[in-house]
């Protein structure tokens, strides 16, 4: 049987996050990763960023609205996919 995971796999990232409030109720929140993944399968690093607004509707509850993109490992004949763009 084949193992999926590559041998000699290395990964490294660096994160960052800023955050600032645009009104009393809303705030946004913006976030970079930078991935350094290299295997014996390929070079897989990735810039991901990621953005979110948060605005609160009361004491206890509030909506949210986030873009980010994404390193996914899928199990078909790659170990890793592409970037994938996410809206939530």
């Amino acid at each position: 049987m084949r193992s999926l995971v590559p041998t000699g796999m290395n990964e490294y990232a660096l994160t960052a996050s800023y955050d600032r409030d645009l009104s009393p109720v809303t705030a946004a929140i913006l976030s970079i990763r930078q991935d350094w993944v290299k295997s014996s399968a390929g070079d897989y690093s990735a810039f991901l960023p990621q953005l979110q607004v948060t605005t609160r509707l009361s004491r206890d509850s509030a909506v949210y609205r986030e873009y980010r993109e994404i390193l996914s490992v899928c199990r078909t004949s790659r170990t890793f996919t592409t970037r994938a763009r996410s809206w939530s």
